[in-house]
């Protein structure tokens, strides 16, 4: 069950999901606060989290997993134009980039009601932070930081969610980081560039959480999103300027990137893109064009299929999050 949230209407859209088919299916929508960003769920699919970049806010939702309708837990906390967000991998706390605040935020889930409650104070990252991924471990977290084209790595106090950053951020990218993606095995961080339109790739040391930078591949006009396969064989880029989504092959004993074939075209602005957890579908949000896309997967190639024409989905779709 996708979720998308649509920034020029402050509203979080709820679709249903043919898994035959992958077609989307409007499910009504729910309030956020304004212009909502990016969203992050709970493996268990039973609450979700929304940032919202101009009222300073981060929401936390439920969800009924029968009907699909979503609803406020009536917990919302302070940020500072929180952008990206992302999930513990076993759902226990969430961390949110405070990018103006120049900041990284904790937060710990309350597995009973969904609210969320900080877990000490922010931690200084880069300037700028845009977007944080969890390692598969829940052992580390990553953040973009946009004006200081870096990456900060943090490692986690497994009891309360907190951060420590390892080390100084690892400036190297090419120019303007935005989303970042940590692939299945922990090995490696995919970072779009959108300032130098290519996708970069870092090890992680597997003791200490720290990046080292290997390389780079050319994407589509200004990568703003990726997503990995859950297979862990391919990356998907979204080229925000040149309407396309980028595939890649990853060489899992390297990390370094292939492209496979041309750029597939994605409906105006493609802003967020998310792969299913069965690796079948992938959704792409188009910021200008206010649809949704989708593709089927070859699970084997990772080649994309478009399927049909774009869902309308309101206006401004942003984040992305499917329900397991």
């Amino acid at each position: 069950m996708p979720q998308g949230a649509k920034s020029s209407s402050n509203t979080l859209a709820i679709y249903w999901t043919d898994p035959g088919t992958g077609a989307l299916t409007a499910n009504g929508s729910t309030g956020t606060g304004a212009y909502p960003y990016a969203i992050a769920m709970t493996p268990n699919g039973l609450f979700a989290y929304v940032t919202n970049l101009v009222s300073g806010t981060v929401n936390s939702y439920s969800i009924n997993t029968t009907t699909g309708a979503v609803g406020m837990t009536g917990n919302s906390v302070g940020s500072v134009n929180p952008y990206g967000i992302a999930m513990d991998p076993l759902g226990r706390f969430v961390w949110v980039a405070n990018f103006s605040a120049n900041t990284v935020s904790a937060y710990t889930i309350n597995g009973s009601t969904g609210q969320i409650v900080a877990a000490g104070s922010p931690v200084p990252t880069g300037t700028h932070p845009y977007d944080v991924a969890a390692h598969p471990s829940g052992n580390y977290v990553y953040v973009t930081n946009e004006s200081g084209n870096s990456v900060s790595a943090f490692s986690v106090n497994t009891s309360s969610g907190q951060l420590t950053q390892i080390g100084t951020p690892a400036v190297g990218t090419v120019a303007g980081p935005h989303g970042l993606v940590v692939d299945p095995s922990g090995h490696f961080v995919y970072v779009a560039e959108a300032g130098g339109d290519t996708v970069t790739v870092f090890s992680i040391n597997a003791g200490t959480g720290a990046l080292a930078r290997l390389g780079f591949t050319r994407a589509g006009s200004l990568p703003n999103a990726v997503a990995v396969h859950p297979n862990g064989q391919f990356v998907y880029a979204a080229n925000q300027s040149s309407n396309n989504v980028s595939v890649f092959s990853i060489n899992s004993s390297t990390g370094l990137l292939t492209a496979v074939g041309s750029p597939v075209a994605a409906g105006s602005g493609p802003t967020a893109l998310k792969v299913n957890a069965a690796g079948t579908y992938l959704y792409v949000a188009n910021l200008v064009s206010n649809t949704t896309s989708t593709y089927s997967i070859n699970s084997g190639t990772g080649v994309l299929t478009p399927l049909g024409a774009a869902t309308a989905t309101g206006s401004g779709p942003q984040g992305i999050a499917i329900t397991p």
